[in-house]
């Protein structure tokens, strides 16, 4: 007999961990938005993770994966989704939004986060996290390049066990492009020098953020060390001197 936990972890492994590992450093995330800049600059950077995700974790990935996909095929199904998935950038930041729906003539922009039952409870109590709102508000600064109107904006937490959701709806102003100018504009200058940024991941996730950085250490009580950075110059330092004898 085999074990079919083993065999969807094996895949999950396979394909999420190895996805996650990829050398990306192209641009910053749009969907990191509101967490630790240096961690944002190690990833961009191709700097290699120190640790691996939790095969736990990686599940509920997949989990919220699924669930985006099925809730955008019902929408797009009954002619509810106006676009989805298109990919949004700058020099330094790029993205996917989850979708434009439409009702009739009105159009709204739509950030999706699947949670746990947990979740909902003190998502309903505290409000929207600080980071998917940040997230959602950089998607929409980015849209209204192209679409001008669009004026209205919904981030809606969707429970995965039975797709009820609950929703904060936001009007377009000024003040979101500032927020979202706050947000990018220190790290990409941090980019632009090849400042070493400071570490807020004690901040990030209601203060757990540590625990789910990709750059902590082996003990697991602190991450993104200063030395992952002055590696990283000493191996460009030393490639960049091979090539040139090279050449």
């Amino acid at each position: 007999m085999f074990n079919v936990q083993k065999l969807i972890d094996k895949s999950i492994e396979t394909n999420y961990q190895f996805k996650g590992d990829l050398r990306d450093n192209e641009k910053f995330h749009v969907s990191d938005s509101g967490t630790c800049y240096r961690k944002r600059f190690y990833k961009r950077l191709g700097i290699v993770p120190t640790g691996k995700i939790d095969t736990k974790s990686l599940r509920k990935m997949v989990a919220g994966d699924a669930g985006h996909e099925k809730i955008q095929w019902l929408l797009n199904r009954y002619g509810n989704l106006f676009a989805s998935e298109g990919e949004l950038e700058t020099e330094h930041i790029k993205g996917h939004f989850d979708g434009v729906v439409k009702n009739g003539k009105e159009k709204s922009l739509l950030e999706i986060k699947t949670i746990e039952k947990w979740s909902m409870g003190y998502i309903k109590k505290d409000g929207p996290k600080n980071e998917h709102v940040l997230q959602l508000f950089t998607y929409w600064w980015l849209l209204r390049q192209d679409y001008l109107n669009l004026d209205q904006a919904v981030l809606s937490y969707i429970k995965r066990e039975d797709f009820e959701t609950h929703d904060f709806y936001y009007k377009w102003n000024k003040k979101l492009v500032t927020k979202v100018l706050k947000e990018w504009k220190p790290l990409v200058a941090y980019w632009k020098k090849k400042k070493l940024p400071p570490c807020t991941c004690d901040e990030d996730y209601g203060g757990n953020g540590v625990k789910y950085c990709r750059y902590k250490t082996k003990s697991g009580k602190r991450c993104c060390s200063k030395a992952l950075f002055t590696n990283y110059l000493k191996r460009e330092e030393k490639e960049n001197g091979t090539k040139e004898k090279t050449d």
